[in-house]
């Protein structure tokens, strides 16, 4: 019995024809798929699984998956990229911070203070993206691109204003963290997420800044104890297909791809990132714990103490030919529509 399936796809499925079973003669089109993370992960079940899943089940057998995930051969966070590209998988789920550099308009996106709200600003994205990217990801077909939630300050002693930051040394993920945690008087340490733990335990870290999903997921809620919702940044996700794998599927299985490439959708992917925050708001919630949220007037504050960082970081990219402020200037102005839209319903 071929299982209910709602929504966006189901509808693309029974219009398409795609809703029963596939015939015994008929060949069932195999695709591989590759994620750094793997199905423990509340992110990677609310997103890839939910592909897959949805895939498999409205095809009623005609497309089916080969997965290669988090611990695998093909698994490997910084190839995921490169692996898609050459078509040594079909599809790649990443990160984009793990191939620093290449992507220099995604590094815009982890500039700080730049949003609050990662579902709106992956709307804002999406609607503004293909002007600037151009041929950057050449080879590749952009199934969908989200943030993950927003990332917190965590720290092993509290940090009541500003001036409490003074000397601590804290996990960053990417540079212009790192630049941007110098202007507030930390010390930035570039380490991995799930690095994060070990080096908090042997005091090489103070603190990290990170989504409140990491508190359960690398268990940093047991080595930190003081928490401070700054909504300071997020990091871009992406879920890409091999081109030339695309164009050799038949058009009802492209519409079924293409289904995930909307505003709607890549909203619904970061909304279920932000779920996988719960857990580690509960953590920062219960006792032992201290949570505190950054009032509006020293978020600004804090912004304009880190604007060296970014004008610093939009002028190196203009200097090599990258139209960063242009991009920036249509990302702020639709999320700006998108925030004014939400907050009138």
């Amino acid at each position: 019995m071929l299982k209910k399936v709602t929504g966006i796809i189901g509808s693309l499925f029974v219009a398409a024809g795609l809703a029963g079973p596939v015939s015994a003669q008929e060949t069932p089109i195999k695709l591989t798929i590759s994620a750094f993370t793997t199905s423990n992960s509340p992110n990677h079940r609310l997103t890839v699984d939910r592909m897959i899943e949805e895939i498999t089940a409205a095809s009623g057998g005609k497309v089916e998956f080969e997965t290669y995930f988090g611990g695998s051969a093909y698994g490997k966070a910084p190839r995921q990229f490169d692996q898609v590209q050459r078509g040594l998988v079909d599809i790649s789920h990443g990160l984009f911070g793990y191939t620093p550099g290449r992507f220099p308009l995604m590094g815009l996106l982890e500039l700080p203070f730049l949003y609050d709200d990662s579902v709106l600003a992956t709307r804002a994205f999406w609607t503004t993206h293909r002007k600037y990217l151009g041929d950057t990801m050449e080879g590749v077909r952009v199934l969908s691109i989200w943030l993950t939630s927003m990332q917190q300050l965590h720290t092993r002693t509290p940090v009541k204003s500003m001036e409490d930051l003074e000397g601590l040394k804290i996990r960053a993920g990417n540079e212009i963290m790192v630049d941007s945690l110098a202007l507030l008087g930390a010390e930035g340490i570039l380490t991995p997420a799930p690095a994060t733990y070990e080096a908090l335990e042997k005091g090489v870290l103070d603190g990290a800044i990170g989504a409140f999903g990491m508190l359960r997921a690398f268990n940093v809620g047991e080595v930190t104890s003081h928490h401070v919702e700054i909504d300071i940044s997020a990091a871009p996700l992406f879920l890409l297909m091999n081109e030339a794998r695309y164009a050799e599927l038949p058009d009802d299985v492209k519409a079924l791809f293409d289904a995930y490439s909307t505003e709607e959708m890549v909203g619904e992917f970061a909304a279920a990132f932000a779920k996988s925050d719960k857990a580690g708001i509960n953590i920062a919630n219960s006792d032992g714990h201290t949570s505190r949220v950054l009032s509006a007037e020293e978020r600004a504050s804090w912004r304009e103490k880190v604007r060296p960082a970014i004008e610093a970081k939009l002028d190196a990219l203009e200097a090599d030919g990258v139209p960063a402020r242009a991009f920036l200037a249509d990302f702020e102005k639709e999320y700006e529509r998108l925030a004014k839209a939400a907050s009138s319903q």
